[in-house]
């Protein structure tokens, strides 16, 4: 059979297909307080970071983004900051395993995506959800990408945290994706030893300011930056404030989702100490403005990922005090820090000769400004997921 198309028709064509846009799909139900300010939730780093390279790859010519995202009374659909905004479950603990099976949830979840119709599926955060976004992708024909965020999410611990059925759905999201992306090189050997499987590392995205914008800043006080969740161990902070009382500390905690009496127990702590400022909740575009009042910033967390808090705290030239937490040992290697082992007889310590050293305080602020720019300057890295995205 003789076609009937000409060459001029065929390059048409050719030319049309190669500018078809790679459609992108993020699953982050609790992303929609950053693209709507006015909704007073609370989010974590996962969060903040797929916002951001959402909102960079929008900008690339390449792709189509959209956003599946929890049901906080908004549109269907919308679109917000160049972002397509899909409405799909509300994002709530359910209290038991037969409560959430007895929704139909999945079922919601799972025709959301599918009328999405996107190229490549992205998750972050280990959940149950990571099975069934995983699931419903490969049934279209179409790629996952799991993100990790935590570093419970790499070595099993998960799973051993919680319900059977959770941790099996997460196993086989993690196991069966097309590809998985870590923050550091600690967590791809503990996603290559306890699952099996390969991955690749691309450190947390950022927009760094110009040095310019950082000189003259008043800093006021030490800071600290989490929810109030127990293994964050706010608390410890609150023990150094009880030990600096000539020093002023603010603490921004929002509430979690599921520890409402621990947070309402360290507000009554912080009632008990007149150098502490308390604030439950701050809106993500005017964080840089408390970490640029800040001389330090305290991590206490029991285990973390590459916590969006060192990235904040490095990029406004604040030095890094962390309890327990250093991912491939950057605050030593980048002399942007000090990381105390597990010891707050150490983290104490630390603490005094910062706060005692300005000359030492400005060195670790500038070094941890350079290292934030090298190793987390989104107009650099954006260019690495632009190729990883092409490539899949």
């Amino acid at each position: 059979m003789v076609s009937t198309t000409s060459p001029c028709a065929k390059d048409v064509f050719f030319c049309l297909a190669m500018k078809k846009k790679i459609k992108i799909c993020f699953v982050c139900l609790g992303a929609y307080p950053l693209f709507n300010q006015n909704i007073k939730a609370t989010f974590g780093g996962a969060e903040v970071q797929l916002y951001l390279l959402g909102k960079a790859l929008t900008k690339l010519p390449e792709f189509e983004v959209s956003f599946v995202v929890a049901n906080f009374g908004q549109p269907a659909v919308e679109v917000r900051d160049g972002v397509r905004l899909y409405k799909s479950i509300k994002n709530e603990k359910s209290g038991s395993l037969w409560r959430s099976l007895r929704r139909p949830k999945p079922l919601v979840l799972a025709n959301v995506l599918r009328k999405i119709g996107a190229d490549i599926y992205i998750q972050r955060t280990a959940s149950a959800g990571t099975g069934l976004v995983c699931l419903v992708a490969h049934l279209l024909g179409k790629k996952f990408i799991y993100m990790t965020a935590h570093e419970i999410d790499c070595g099993g611990e998960f799973e051993k945290m919680n319900p059977w059925l959770s941790g099996r759905l997460y196993r086989y999201g993690i196991r069966r994706a097309d590809l998985v992306i870590t923050q550091n090189e600690e967590h791809r050997r503990m996603v290559k030893e306890h699952h099996g499987k390969e991955s690749i590392v691309v450190k947390s995205v950022y927009k760094i300011p110009k040095s310019s914008e950082l000189d003259q800043m008043e800093r006021k006080y030490i800071l600290w930056v989490g929810r109030a969740e127990d293994w964050k161990q706010p608390e410890i902070f609150l023990e150094l404030a009880r030990n600096f009382k000539d020093h002023n500390f603010l603490m921004i905690c929002p509430r979690s989702n599921n520890q409402h009496a621990y947070f309402d127990g360290i507000k009554e702590r912080v009632a008990e100490l007149p150098n502490v400022s308390f604030k439950d909740f701050v809106p993500f575009a005017e964080m840089d403005n408390y970490f640029r009042q800040a001389k330090v910033y305290v991590l206490t967390s029991k285990f973390e990922g590459f916590p969006n808090t060192f990235v904040q705290a490095a990029k406004n030239t604040v030095p890094i005090l962390s309890l327990n937490v250093d991912p491939d040992d950057f605050l030593e290697k980048y002399d942007c820090g000090i990381f105390t082992g597990g010891s707050i007889d150490k983290l104490k310590d630390s603490l005094h000769k910062i706060l005692n050293d300005e000359v030492k305080r400005a060195r670790l602020g500038a070094n941890a400004y350079r290292y934030a720019k090298e190793n987390h300057d989104i107009e650099k890295i954006i260019n690495n997921y632009k190729t990883i995205l092409e490539k899949l």
